[in-house]
């Protein structure tokens, strides 16, 4: 489930709350598609783990809290606190375990992973002149949680372009980003997979 790698999402304990990040989590990404734009351009992360937490029931309530009183956020306090209704009233709130089914903390990849860990540097490094370059955050330009998963997870291949597009459309990203980010982290991968081979 992609909204739980919500940022800060470590802190919503109960059932409830969770429901109402993974409600806000899918209203902002159907927008988001819909305007194909970064999500995090249409709210942060962290404006929603403290909607989650707070749960507010009316608009003076939401537009009390961090970053729902700017101006942008007022003029869409009402799909927010719709979003927050249809959480309170699902019948199904998610389960509070969350499933450990991504890769391990990227400090852990050296002695576990060190070919990953060697892939994850040269990504960053890639994705960082790309966002400098574009003037974008490099969070916007594609999710550290994908990024991680990609260089976790990758096997060799004759067609790395190719599997780095399908890998990126298929964890959610947008066309644009996948424009920008593919043909780096393409590079990035085949640098790293060249530096392992010479070190082994």
């Amino acid at each position: 489930d992609r909204w739980r790698r919500t940022s800060g999402i470590h802190k919503v304990r109960k059932p409830g709350a969770l429901a109402a990040v993974r409600e806000l989590w899918t209203v902002r990404d159907q927008i988001a598609r819909s305007r194909d734009i970064a999500p995090g351009r249409i709210l942060p992360d962290s404006a929603i783990v403290a909607a989650a937490m707070a749960d507010p029931k009316t608009v003076e309530e939401l537009t009390a809290l961090p970053i729902f009183g700017g101006h942008k956020q007022r003029r869409s306090a009402k799909v927010w606190l719709a979003a927050l209704e249809a959480a309170r009233t699902n019948p199904d709130p998610p389960d509070t375990a969350e499933p450990q089914n991504g890769p391990p903390p990227a400090a852990r990849w050296s002695k576990r992973k060190p070919e990953a860990a060697a892939r994850l540097e040269a990504a960053r490094s890639a994705l960082a002149e790309v966002a400098a370059r574009v003037n974008v955050p490099t969070e916007n330009l594609v999710s550290p949680e994908l990024v991680r998963r990609l260089c976790w997870d990758w096997k060799e291949t004759a067609d790395t372009t190719g599997a780095v597009a399908t890998f990126l459309r298929d964890g959610g990203a947008r066309s644009w980003q996948r424009e920008l980010a593919v043909p780096a982290l393409a590079r990035a991968l085949g640098t790293a997979a060249g530096t392992s081979a010479g070190t082994a």
